[in-house]
C-alpha cells in the first residue's frame, strides 16, 4: 500500500493520489471530497477492529468434544468455565450424573408366568427391622389379584443375589410367597410402619366401604443372617368396614395412603364419595359426599365397574360376600376431589400430621385441613390443574407435583397457587401458575394404573421424579427444572406398545449405599442403582466396563 501524504487521497482503481477538496466545491459522488474521505477512514477502522477481533477469537472456538457430555468425567461441571451452553442446566448437572450411572442391579421374579399379566402394586422396604440381616422385603400385586412377598437380598456390590444369599441366610426361604389376602382388584397396597401393618384397599364395588390390613409375623431370633419379616406364614387378613348413610350407592376405594409416624391417623383413603381416614381399627369419613344427586358418582365412572358387571363380582372384598355392592346410577360431572372421586392423596410436607392434598377426575387439588370440620368446609384451599390428575405428591416444604392425562405433569407452590373456596356455588378462578412444568412428559390418556414416584430431597432423597409413559416407557425429571434427564439403562425400559409400566418406586434398603429404582416389569420387579457393572462368574463378582 501507498504511503499517505498529507492533504492527498490515494485512489486504489486509479492508482494515483488527488488532492483533498472541500466537500462544497467538490464534485457530490468525488472519491476525493473531504467528507467522502472522513467516511471511508472510520469504515476502515471499524474493518480493522473487526478483524483484530476475529484473530483473537480463532483461538477461542472450542470444538464438540463427546467427553463435555459425561458428567461422570467431570465435563459438565465446567461448561460454565468453558463457555458451553447445552440442554442441561447447572442444577441438573448433579442429578444426571446420577442418572447416567445408574446400572442394572438384579431383579425379583415374582411370578414365573407372565403372557399379558403385569404388577400393578408393589411396597419394597424393610426399614430399621432389617438393619442387623440387610434384607430388603417386597410385596407386589399381578394384575390387580395375587399379592405375593419375597426378600430382597444383596450382596457386597448392592447386587440382588440369591446365590450369596443361599450361602448368608442358610435356613431363609427366598421364594416369592403367596400371602392369605384374595381380594379381587386390589388398587393399593401401603405400608404403615408405627403400626407395622400392610393396608390393602380393593377397587370393587361394594355398598359399604371396606379395606384390608395384614400384620407380617416378626421373628424373635433376628440378626445378622436371620431376618426380622417372617413372610409366608398365611397372616390372615383383618377387615374394616364402615356403614355408609348412602347404602344404594356403589363404593369404590381408588387409592391408599398410609400416614406419616407423626400423625395420628394410619392412613388416609380416597373412594368415588369422598376421603375416609383410618385411625388404628376405626375407618370413618374425613369428607362425605352431600346427598345432592348431582355430586353422588355415576358408577360407570368408577374404576372397574364395566370389569365388575361382566365378570359377576358382586361379593364384598377380601372374601366377604355378605354385603352386596349397589347398583345405583347417579351422575358425577360437577363432583370435586372434596366430595367426589379421589384418585390420589398425599400427606403435606410441611404439616404432615394435619394437612393431606386429595386430587381427582376434576381438575382441583384440595388442601384439607383435618383439624377443621366439614361444615366449616375442611379448611379447605385449591390448586387448579390443567386436567383431570392422576397423582399428587407433596415435594419440598410446600412443592406440589400433579401428573395427569394430556401430558401435563407440573408442580405448584401452595403459598401463592391456591385459593379458597367455601361452598360449590363460587364461581370458578383462573388458574394456578405452576413453578415448574415437565414439557417431555407423556401421557395422553391414562388416569389409573400408570406408575410414578418422587425422591424429594428434603427426605434425604435426589430431587427426581420417575415416571412411567404410555408408550411403555419410564422417564427420569429433574424437579428443579422439570427437563428429562438422560440415564442408559432407564431409557432402555421398553414394555410392549399394548403395556405400560403400573408401578415403580424409590427406596433405599438396608445396608444399600445409594437411592435404588424399583420398576414393575411384568412379571419382575427390576432394580437399578447407581454404581458399576458386575457380573458373577464362579462365585465371584467380576467388574465390567461400560
Amino acid at each position: 500500500m501507498n504511503g499517505a501524504i498529507l492533504g492527498y487521497y490515494y485512489d486504489e482503481e486509479k492508482k494515483r493520489y488527488f488532492k483533498i477538496e472541500d466537500s462544497r466545491t467538490a464534485p457530490e459522488q468525488a472519491s476525493w471530497a473531504s467528507g467522502n474521505v472522513k467516511r471511508r477512514r472510520l469504515e476502515d477502522q471499524k474493518e480493522e477492529a473487526k478483524r483484530e477481533r476475529e484473530a483473537k477469537n480463532a483461538g477461542r472456538i472450542k470444538r464438540a468434544i463427546k467427553v463435555w457430555d459425561q458428567p461422570l468425567v467431570g465435563g459438565c461441571f465446567l461448561k460454565r468455565e468453558l463457555g458451553r451452553t447445552g440442554t442441561v442446566e447447572m442444577e441438573d448437572m448433579g442429578l444426571e450424573s446420577w442418572t447416567m450411572g445408574l446400572r442394572y442391579k438384579g431383579s425379583l421374579k415374582m411370578w414365573t408366568y407372565s403372557t399379558g399379566a403385569t404388577i400393578t402394586s408393589m411396597y419394597i422396604g424393610g426399614g430399621e427391622m432389617e438393619a442387623k440381616s440387610g434384607l430388603g422385603v417386597g410385596y407386589a400385586v399381578l394384575n390387580g389379584q395375587s399379592l405375593k412377598s419375597s426378600y430382597i437380598p444383596r450382596d457386597d456390590q448392592d447386587q440382588i443375589n440369591f446365590g450369596y444369599a443361599a450361602v448368608r441366610y442358610p435356613r431363609t426361604n427366598f421364594q416369592a410367597n403367596v400371602e392369605t389376602a384374595h381380594a379381587p382388584y386390589l388398587s393399593s397396597l401401603a405400608y404403615h410402619a408405627p403400626s407395622h401393618k400392610m393396608l390393602l384397599a380393593s377397587s370393587q364395588q361394594q355398598a359399604r366401604v371396606t379395606i384390608g390390613y395384614l400384620s407380617p409375623g416378626l421373628s424373635v431370633d433376628s440378626g445378622e443372617n436371620q431376618p426380622a419379616w417372617r413372610l409366608g406364614i398365611g397372616t390372615p387378613v383383618t377387615c374394616i368396614h364402615k356403614d355408609d348413610p348412602y347404602p344404594a350407592v356403589s363404593k369404590t376405594i381408588h387409592t391408599l395412603r398410609s400416614a406419616p409416624a407423626c400423625s395420628s391417623v394410619t392412613a388416609v383413603v380416597g373412594t368415588n364419595l369422598g376421603i375416609l381416614k383410618l385411625h388404628g381399627d376405626n375407618l370413618s369419613w374425613l369428607t362425605r359426599c352431600p346427598p345432592s344427586k348431582k355430586h353422588l358418582p355415576h358408577p360407570a365412572h368408577s374404576r372397574g365397574s364395566g370389569r365388575n358387571r361382566g365378570r359377576g363380582g358382586r361379593g364384598a372384598p377380601f372374601g366377604n360376600s355378605s354385603h352386596q355392592r349397589g347398583t345405583n346410577k347417579i351422575d358425577n360431572e360437577e363432583a370435586r376431589p372434596l366430595h367426589g372421586e379421589v384418585l390420589s392423596l398425599d400427606f403435606l410436607a410441611q404439616n404432615p400430621a394435619e394437612v393431606i392434598l386429595a386430587a381427582g377426575r376434576s381438575n382441583d387439588i384440595c388442601l384439607l385441613d383435618m383439624r377443621c370440620s366439614e361444615h366449616q368446609g375442611m379448611g379447605a384451599s385449591y390448586i387448579r390443574h390443567k386436567c383431570s390428575v392422576a397423582h399428587v405428591r407433596s415435594v419440598g416444604d410446600y412443592g406440589v407435583l400433579a401428573a395427569g392425562p394430556r401430558s401435563s405433569m407440573a408442580m405448584y407452590d401452595v403459598r401463592f397457587n391456591s385459593y379458597r373456596r367455601n361452598h360449590d356455588t363460587d364461581p370458578t378462578p383462573v388458574g394456578a401458575n405452576p413453578v415448574v412444568t415437565f414439557p417431555e412428559y407423556s401421557n395422553e390418556a391414562h388416569m389409573l394404573e400408570i406408575g410414578l414416584d418422587v425422591s424429594d430431597r428434603k427426605d434425604g432423597g435426589l430431587g427426581i421424579v420417575a415416571a412411567a409413559q404410555d408408550n411403555g416407557t419410564v422417564a427420569l425429571f429433574s424437579l428443579k427444572s422439570g427437563k428429562k434427564l438422560r440415564s442408559s439403562v432407564v431409557d432402555g425400559i421398553q414394555l410392549s406398545a399394548a403395556g405400560r409400566v403400573k408401578s415403580l418406586m424409590f427406596q433405599t434398603l438396608p445396608s444399600d449405599r445409594h437411592t435404588s429404582l424399583f420398576v414393575g416389569e411384568g412379571t419382575t420387579i427390576k432394580k437399578y442403582s447407581f454404581g458399576m457393572k458386575y457380573k458373577q462368574r464362579g462365585g465371584v463378582m467380576l467388574e465390567l466396563e461400560d
